[in-house]
């Protein structure tokens, strides 16, 4: 977890400068992290603190439910595929 919060500091910066592309990155990330089961506690803290509550409550809102979305369609339909053979 200390590697996560060390990429929130040294990328602060590049996300701000970006302004809403930097949102929609940062959301992929989320989404990225939820991929792998990482804990999204310190990407919703570090939303926060990057971009403030208004920008920051969008980019935790996109990459969590993009995320749930494809986690969702990889258990329906790649579960289904090992479950049939």
């Amino acid at each position: 977890m200390s590697a996560l919060i060390n990429w929130l500091n040294s990328s602060q910066d590049y996300f701000r400068q970006l302004d809403w592309l930097g949102v929609a990155l940062f959301a992929a990330a989320i989404v990225l992290a939820q991929m792998f089961m990482a804990p999204l506690s310190p990407m919703a803290v570090g939303a926060g603190l990057i971009f403030g509550l208004g920008r920051g409550w969008v980019a935790i809102t996109l990459g969590t439910g993009l995320g749930a979305a494809i986690n969702f369609l990889i258990a329906r339909y790649v579960a289904r595929l090992a479950q049939a053979s």
